[in-house]
Parts: structure tokens; C-alpha cells; sequence
């Protein structure tokens, strides 16, 4: 057995440990996360164009987002007078053999025309568990008649988390869990993320303006959390935390990165439990501690109880 929540020296906690706590929460299918922006809502542009919204996925305990305010274009070939195709957008998990780097990224499948009847594309199956790369999952089916669109057909639900697939009803009654939905930038001294779009079930949270959560009984829960980094460059060293507040900054959980080439990247806090005493609040915080630059572009919060103090 080896400890995930817990202090061991180095960097030790895994993007698969974090996915398989989704899993936990979601299930192993793919799910639109319901109540965060727009969904991922389809729209068709025109004959070539079809635009997914902001919003986010989770896939095999993999989350992905569109930012908020922005979307992914995707192109589709045109069709053909007289016949019918069917393409799929899919998101396609990747990860690198040599880097071990993973990307998630909205692709489009062409279909086969036909006079009628047209089969849906072959895509890529497999289990990111196992190592398998690349991995499809099918989100839209573009239906195209001759050179027009003429329906975009959603493949996977939409779950809101408090309905989500949770082991018990008692740990469904107590849980809160939002998004953020404005931009933060980052000082050298920690700053809190401004979690949104919440949803509280039950009586064991409170929704703070600024973000947190305050916890209405004492015991032990469960965090996880994750925010977006964008406007960073080489060399800065990013780092996020669950702060316990009251009175003042009493525990966290740290989770650090140093930015390599790129500039936008994601810090993950896998599921962290800690005690809690009525009152404290609960947030999550970033800080760039080479320098004041760089923004938290997203990030999400899921608390719940799952022992009473």
C-alpha cells in the first residue's frame, strides 16, 4: 500500500490516482459535468464549421475543459450532392510513449458517404488505466446530408455532481463542489481562488462569497481539487493548496510544479482528507512563488464529509 494524501518528501501523487477518484464520483464512462459554463454545447456555424462551447468532461476519471468564454472549432469536410455521411467529434486522450506528457483534444472522425444509410466511424477504444494511447471517446455525431449539416447529436450525458455516481446516500447528502468562474492572478503570497458556480447538498457546508466552504460540524473530509495555469513562463514554480482557515491558516495539502517549456498547465490535488472543526473554512489556493505573474484561468473544488468528529 502506498499513501496518497499524505507528505512522503517528493512529488509521489499520480494523474491516474487522481482520475481513479473521478472514477469514484462519476463512474468509468465519459460525462459532460453539468452546471460548469456551457456544457460543451454543440453549435454548426456553417456547412464546415461546428463550435463546442466552454464547459467540461470527464473521461475515464480524465478531466478536460474548454476555458470558460472560449470554444474549439472544429472543421468537417464537405459532403457530397446526393449522398449522406455521419463524423464524430470525439475527445482524444493521448499520452506521449517517450514524455510521458497527456493531452486531451477534441477531434472529428470522418464518416463513409453513402446514398443512404451511413455508418457511424470506427474510433479508438481503450483503457488510459492500462496505457493505452491515443483513447477516443465519442461526444457529437455530426449527421451530414449532401453539402449541409443537418444535426449535431450529443452521445454522452450530462451529470451534475450531487447526483453523480456516489458510493452511499449519506455521502450524496453532504457534499459541496463548484467551479471557478473568474480569473485570479497569481502574487508570490498565497491568494484564494474564488470558487463558483457551486452546488451544496444537504446541511453540512455553506458556500462562502469568497469562495470557500464552511464546514457546519466537525470531522473528516474528503478534498479534491485542481486549477488551470496560464501566462507563466519557463523556469516559475507554481503552487496550489487546500488551506483549513480559522483564525488563521492551520493545515494544507501542497501540490507543485516548475514550468517547462510551456506556459499553461494544470495542478492537480488528488483526494486529501483532513479533520475539520464546525466553522472552518475550507479554499483553495495558488501562488507563483518565482514571481507575481501568471493567472488561475479555471479550477474546480469538491469537499465531502465521510466521518463525523
Amino acid at each position: 500500500m502506498e499513501i496518497i494524501a499524505g507528505y512522503v518528501g517528493e512529488p509521489h501523487v499520480t494523474s491516474q490516482q487522481e482520475r481513479n477518484t473521478n472514477i469514484g464520483i462519476f463512474g468509468d464512462n465519459a460525462h459532460i459535468i453539468g452546471g460548469i459554463n456551457s456544457e460543451l454545447a454543440a453549435t454548426v456555424v456553417s456547412a464546415n464549421l461546428v463550435e463546442i462551447s466552454d464547459g467540461m468532461i470527464v473521461c475515464e476519471g480524465c478531466t478536460a475543459e474548454i476555458p470558460r468564454g472560449t470554444n474549439d472549432s472544429l472543421v468537417i469536410e464537405n459532403g457530397e450532392q446526393g449522398k449522406k455521411r455521419i463524423d464524430l467529434i470525439v475527445a482524444r486522450y493521448t499520452r506521449d510513449s517517450g514524455t510521458a506528457v497527456e493531452n486531451m483534444e477534441l477531434a472529428v472522425i470522418k464518416g463513409t458517404s453513402a446514398a443512404s444509410n451511413p455508418a457511424v466511424p470506427a474510433h479508438t477504444s481503450g483503457l488510459i488505466a492500462d496505457g493505452d494511447s491515443p483513447v477516443d471517446f465519442p461526444l457529437y455525431k455530426v449527421n451530414i446530408d449532401g453539402i449541409n449539416i443537418t444535426s449535431v447529436d450529443r452521445l454522452v450525458d450530462v451529470v451534475n455532481i450531487p447526483s453523480a455516481k456516489f458510493v452511499s446516500t449519506m455521502r450524496q447528502r453532504n457534499i459541496a463542489a463548484g467551479y471557478a468562474n473568474t480569473e485570479k492572478s497569481l502574487t508570490i503570497d498565497f491568494g484564494i481562488v474564488p470558487i463558483g458556480d457551486s452546488t451544496v447538498v444537504g446541511s453540512s457546508f455553506e458556500a462562502m462569497s469568497d469562495g470557500g466552504y464552511r464546514a457546519l460540524r466537525s470531522g473528516t473530509v474528503l478534498v479534491s481539487a485542481s486549477c488551470g495555469i496560464s501566462n507563466v513562463v519557463g523556469g516559475d514554480v507554481v503552487q496550489a493548496c487546500i488551506g483549513r482557515y480559522r483564525g488563521g491558516w492551520v493545515y494544507t495539502s501542497d501540490a507543485r510544479f516548475a514550468v517547462g517549456i510551456t506556459t499553461d498547465r494544470t495542478c492537480d490535488i488528488a483526494t486529501y482528507a483532513m479533520s475539520v472543526t464546525r466553522n472552518d473554512i475550507i479554499y483553495l489556493r495558488a501562488r507563483n512563488v518565482t514571481a507575481a505573474r501568471g493567472k488561475v484561468v479555471s479550477a474546480r473544488m469538491v469537499v465531502e464529509f465521510v466521518e463525523d468528529g
